[in-house]
């Protein structure tokens, strides 16, 4: 479990921001409160006070896996929560990116943040660093970590509390810049994790007090039993023994902290841009030394910042700009740096996690190219969030989320969409000279297609409803018929197939012709053809008129497939009862029963009308109550967008 002493990242814990942050209290480094250590030392009497030390340490290890668990599903629901409220469409897909990262990286999280709390226990901050918490709000277990700091200080660590927030704040920014994702991401998957801390804490510093106060009550932690424990242990409280192997020693003072190569990266880019600042302003170049600037490379990387607002003010009060950054954007870096831009926009994910559906990833992929030829004409591509050709990408990404769980071939707002988007892309790829104009024109040429879009989409929308509401009414007063239709006297012979048949799928056939007639006569009809259903099973009425039976059954069989079509009732479960149906008629017509007077009550009714049925049964399908029906695809779609 022993981990090298990492890189951990103090961003967060600047002391310049002392006077907006909740202060933590340093622990001292003597007992301050003789009436507290004579109860502690009565209340311990029975362990040594090394061992009590060890355990509450290994408590804390032990439960940090549950500890990152919690923290990270407490920054999901804030980040969704921030996201569904925020009005501004940049800021929630940066709240949206950064709570799929959350997502992507919770395993590792959880695996990894025991052990650089380890580290970070053995290791404090310097005084001057560890005295704020600038996002975290330790106010909820305030009470809790001042009686733990008691009872360790009174049990004689020589080294404060090693189990301070300050030890979980360092060990969650190291989390945070080992892991992949853009500035942007890291600082709001830092903020919001250091934002739940407090009330974490506050669930395990009551178990390591009780720990340390009542050793006899609780179980020793599994750490404990670790072979090199004990020496981590007496490190860290500071009661001699050897440092564990692979833990750099604690120096007085300690050494400036070394930063990781992502953040060392950023202290060079900020060190370039205040050169290029000066030379542009006309100011002497900034000494190479590091001695000359104090030796701390994350404290002369704020420094640089600072410097570069200071500059970048006089610059735009002298009217300058800064000249283009040849250097990082050399030409073997675009297509690496184009293929990850690219890459955020296909792999874009809503509040819900709903993705950039296949058929437009597979589009945008398309884009590799032009982007690249773009971004070696315009440097600025790479560098700002405003360039055309970003904010054109931007918008098809967020416009397609919407579409994530249709199908193309069954949604024709989707259709529309896909086309247009291929469209506008062809025009793009096609472009020989492309610009930022060229973006510019195309996304202009763009919003007469996302409005109609957006119209087909609302229209579609208000059909379902309506069709919801309908699939209601029309269900109560099925349920309504349904009875009614197996309590008549000709069904009292019939299958219990037919039956079951007349309370469900027919019942809705007669609601929605009451309803929502399609055709003239619908009810009428549809009644009719239920006559004749159950006279062309009964074998008593139509088994001594088999001539007639033959000759009603391919109509019957016709009406009742449109009828059924008529509620979109699933082509499986029409074959099915046809063919149940044809096996009765079959029985019927094969039943030994003499020929009866024609003029008794069981001759057949009037037979069915094949005119009055409509030309084509896929028109039962089509729903013509609607007042509104959606628009065709828009006519942008059926040319070429002319974008170049």
């Amino acid at each position: 479990m022993d981990t090298p002493f990492p890189t951990l990242s103090l961003d967060m814990l600047d002391e310049s921001k002392k006077d907006v942050a909740a202060p933590v209290a340093v622990a001292p480094t003597a007992p301050t409160a003789p009436a507290t250590a004579t109860t502690a030392t009565t209340a311990t009497s029975a362990a040594k006070p090394a061992e009590l030390l060890r355990n509450a340490l290994a408590l804390a290890i032990d439960t940090a896996s549950q500890v990152m668990e919690n923290l990270t599903g407490r920054a999901l629901l804030s980040l969704d929560r921030k996201s569904t409220a925020n009005p501004d469409p940049d800021q929630r897909a940066q709240l949206d990116s950064a709570a799929a990262g959350v997502d992507a990286h919770r395993r590792r999280w959880v695996r990894q943040f025991p052990a650089l709390l380890r580290v970070a226990c053995a290791h404090p901050l310097p005084a001057g660093q560890a005295a704020v918490l600038p996002v975290a709000d330790m106010r909820i277990c305030a009470q809790e970590l001042e009686a733990l700091t008691q009872a360790v200080l009174d049990l004689g660590s020589m080294r404060g509390n090693p189990m301070g927030p300050q030890s979980y704040v360092r060990a969650i920014c190291e989390l945070v810049a080992r892991s992949e994702g853009n500035t942007m991401q890291r600082q709001h998957w830092q903020a919001y994790l250091l934002a739940a801390l407090g009330t974490q804490l506050a669930w395990v510093y009551p178990q390591m007090l009780a720990t340390v106060r009542s050793p006899a009550s609780r179980e020793p932690s599994a750490s404990t039993k670790e072979a090199d424990f004990a020496d981590y242990a007496a490190f860290t409280f500071g009661q001699g023994g050897k440092a564990p192997e692979n833990l750099a020693p604690v120096q007085t003072p300690p050494p400036p902290m070394p930063i990781s190569p992502e953040m060392r990266a950023l202290a060079q880019e900020a060190r370039r841009t205040v050169g290029k600042m000066r030379q542009v302003l006309g100011m002497p170049e900034l000494p190479d030394d590091d001695a000359s600037q104090g030796g701390d490379e994350m404290a002369r990387m704020m420094r640089d910042i600072e410097e570069s607002e200071r500059l970048m003010v006089l610059m735009q009060e002298r009217g300058l700009q800064m000249p283009p950054d040849e250097e990082a954007l050399a030409q073997d870096k675009i297509e690496e740096k184009v293929e990850r831009l690219l890459s955020d926009f296909r792999n874009r994910t809503s509040t819900t996690l709903a993705r950039v559906p296949q058929p437009v990833r597979d589009a945008m992929e398309r884009m590799q190219e032009p982007l690249v030829r773009l971004a070696r004409a315009e440097s600025s591509l790479l560098r700002q969030d405003t360039h055309p050709a970003r904010l054109l990408l931007d918008e098809v990404s967020k416009r397609s989320i919407v579409f994530a769980q249709d199908d193309p071939k069954a949604s024709p707002a989707f259709a529309a969409f896909l086309t247009a988007v291929n469209k506008l892309f062809d025009a793009l790829v096609a472009a020989v000279q492309p610009s930022s104009k060229t973006y510019v024109q195309a996304a202009a040429k763009m919003q007469t297609v996302w409005q109609q879009i957006d119209e087909m989409v609302r229209l579609t929308d208000e059909k379902k409803e309506r069709e919801l509401a309908q699939q209601e009414v029309r269900k109560q007063l099925a349920s309504r018929l349904a009875f009614q239709l197996v309590s008549r006297p000709q069904a009292s012979d019939a299958p219990v197939f037919i039956k079951q048949f007349l309370m469900g799928p027919w019942a809705q056939v007669l609601a929605r012709a009451q309803l929502h007639p399609q055709h003239p006569q619908d009810e009428q009809r549809y009644e009719h053809v239920l006559e004749i259903l159950l006279w062309t099973v009964s074998e008593r009425r139509a088994g001594a008129y088999k001539d007639k039976l033959v000759a009603e059954i391919p109509d019957l069989m016709k009406q009742i497939q449109a009828g059924l079509l008529s509620i979109q009732q699933p082509q499986s479960n029409i074959d099915a009862f046809m063919t149940d149906l044809k096996k009765r008629h079959d029985e019927v017509i094969q039943a030994d029963i003499e020929p009866g007077d024609p003029g008794d009550d069981d001759f057949p009714l009037k037979p069915l009308d094949a005119a009055s049925m409509p030309a084509d049964i896929s028109d039962m399908m089509q729903l013509q109550d609607s007042p509104r029906q959606a628009p065709a695809a828009p006519p942008s779609y059926q040319s070429d967008l002319n974008l170049i």
